[in-house]
């Protein structure tokens, strides 16, 4: 099911990445609301660890195997696309004149309705779960472009102690991972930093 979802996923952004459907840019937002519900839902789906013996089955223990996955590849599309069409359609004031409608629409009602699955997602490596680096960097991309529009900088605001102290900041520091490749392998550190998008 979820290399399924994947290859959907993929498919609708390909499909919507660089313009949308005719459909929608008709004023017609009901057709890519099921789209929108399907993001929710795939990017909240739990994950829980293999020992808990809950669907979906088979999360592994590595962590390159964990990135690999097709769960957390679904999660990743998930967020990827909310991402794009916040920062095509989320700000209506950047968008362009013919899609002008569907932005007013995204930005009223669509884009607050991402965020909390996308905050949900933040939390779990603050409360001891895994998730992966490409996951969380794609989480903090949206909510780099929520904070410019007011309704979701509002819902945002009360949880910046949270964003910054307990996602933000420790995402920034060094592990012991990162200690250990800078001191066997510097290049591949100087790599890795200067491309931590690496999928």
């Amino acid at each position: 099911a979820a290399m399924m979802l994947k290859q959907v996923l993929k498919i609708f952004w390909s499909s919507t990445q660089f313009y949308l459907p005719s459909a929608s840019n008709a004023n017609n937002f009901t057709s890519l609301s099921p789209w929108f519900e399907v993001l929710c839902k795939a990017l909240a789906k739990p994950l829980p660890e293999a020992s808990t013996g809950l669907e979906p089955h088979g999360q592994p223990t590595d962590v390159d195997q964990r990135n690999a996955w097709p769960w957390w590849k679904v999660k990743k599309w998930s967020v990827q696309i909310m991402s794009r069409m916040f920062s095509r359609y989320g700000i209506p004031s950047y968008a362009e004149e013919e899609i002008m409608d569907f932005a007013k629409h995204f930005s009223q009602n669509v884009a607050t309705q991402f965020l909390q699955p996308v905050c949900e997602t933040l939390n779990l490596r603050p409360t001891g779960h895994f998730c992966t680096d490409r996951v969380v960097h794609l989480c903090l991309t949206y909510v780099d472009l929520a904070i410019e529009l007011a309704p979701t900088y509002k819902m945002l605001k009360p949880h910046m102690d949270f964003l910054l102290y307990k996602v933000c900041f420790p995402t920034m520091c060094l592990t012991q991972d990162d200690i250990d490749t800078f001191q066997n392998d510097p290049h591949e550190f100087v790599q890795r930093q200067n491309s931590p998008l690496a999928d």
